[in-house]
């Protein structure tokens, strides 16, 4: 058997768990030497690198909180100064939390930022002497879902400004340092929770494009005022999508709708269906943009293919004639034919607001949208903005 990175020395920032972990396996099988970095849970720690170790691999675990410059620099002296030089590092730490820009304050999102790019430009500054002295190394930054198209969702806008910036930074980077032997590259895969996945089900996951991991166990359902629990729960049986049953999850921004149909849709995945989360606006843009280089029709086939659509934030922003004209396409074509999970902030009552005032189209796609649909009302207070006040 060839072993790709024998004597090769690998760092994996975020090493201890989840995807980080993986990372830090699957570098150790192909005979890499690993440190693993990790800022907090010694505990955690000490069992991804018993793991390691149990499977043979020379590896030991450095405490570094990579958002402050110093500690950074430090991580990787340690590990040349353990292995005497360093060949792969991947950058996988990146903290996440919901909260809409109105709602965030100044604090937060530099705690975003600095987690998730600050941190890898420390990180790589501290490496790149090393790297450049051997005149070989390999660099992989983490994205997101979407990162690569600086994808916009709300209540994550810290997280998605980060996550594409990482992007940028790291195509800037790549081409600095190519002439060094040194590669930059981004990975963006989709949520990972701590569940052991067939290779089938993380595929089916990958491509559905969740933003970020979200279960019903996680859910809590003691803070919306109203939600029928009872409803929701049967949903996860999936029975809507055999009927072509369409889901509209309808309420005010904070209360759980987007948590509730990404659980959905990755309850979906796991039982063998393929699913596509996206929001409204990325379907507008994409297609617009298909409709003007005459790949329309390819472009439909990627919204109409998949058993489950996943439609978030419609009325979040108004659509132009040509975008409702677009939006209204996808909801016709899948008629009948594949359900669509939509979240709105905006009764059916005032949709022709969000369509340019067209009643007549509006008419028609809540004709096609209700035909065969159940909606899902929640409401009460934004939990996030209850999160803010308590902190």
């Amino acid at each position: 058997m060839v072993v790709r990175f024998r004597q090769k020395v690998a760092l994996v920032t975020g090493g201890t768990r989840g995807i980080g972990k993986g990372i830090a396996l699957g570098l150790a099988a192909e005979g890499a030497r690993v440190c693993i970095a990790y800022r907090s849970n010694r505990t955690t720690a000490q069992n991804a690198l018993r793991e390691l170790q149990a499977r043979g691999a020379e590896a030991f675990a450095v405490q570094a909180d990579v958002t402050e410059p110093s500690k950074a620099q430090f991580l990787v002296d340690t590990v040349a100064e353990r292995f005497g030089r360093l060949d792969i590092l991947v950058n996988n730490v990146g903290e996440f939390r919901w909260r809409p820009v109105a709602d965030s304050t100044v604090e937060e999102w530099k705690e975003i930022l600095a987690s998730n790019l600050l941190s890898v430009f420390y990180v790589c500054k501290a490496a790149l002497p090393i790297l450049r002295k051997q005149r070989w190394g390999r660099i992989v930054n983490l994205g997101a879902v979407g990162a690569e198209r600086a994808f916009g969702q709300a209540t994550i806008s810290a997280y998605a400004s980060a996550k594409a910036a990482v992007v940028a930074f790291s195509r800037s980077l790549a081409i600095e340092e190519a002439k060094y032997g040194i590669t930059i590259n981004v990975v963006s895969p989709s949520n990972v929770d701590e569940k052991e996945l067939t290779i089938a089900e993380a595929t089916r996951i990958r491509d559905a494009r969740f933003p970020v991991p979200k279960t019903l166990d996680e859910f809590q359902w003691s803070w919306p005022k109203k939600l029928n629990r009872l409803q929701v729960q049967n949903l996860f049986r999936l029975a809507f999508v055999d009927t072509h049953t369409n889901v509209v999850f309808l309420g005010n921004v904070g209360l759980g709708k987007t948590h509730l149909c990404i659980a959905l849709g990755y309850t979906a995945c796991l039982r063998g269906l393929s699913v596509l989360f996206t929001t409204a606006v990325d379907i507008i843009n994409t297609l617009a943009a298909a409709q003007s280089t005459g790949a329309l029709k390819r472009e439909m086939n990627r919204y109409l293919k998949p058993r489950i659509l996943i439609v978030d934030e419609l009325g979040y922003l108004p659509i132009d004639k040509r975008g409702a004209d677009l939006l209204f396409q996808i909801i016709s074509q899948r008629y009948e034919r594949g359900p669509i999970v939509i979240t709105t902030n905006r009764a059916y009552k005032t949709w022709a607001e969000i369509f340019n005032n067209d009643s007549t189209l509006t008419s028609a796609l809540l004709d096609r949208l209700l035909h065969h649909a159940e909606t899902v009302v929640i409401e009460g207070k934004s939990f996030r903005r209850n999160e803010q006040t308590e902190n």
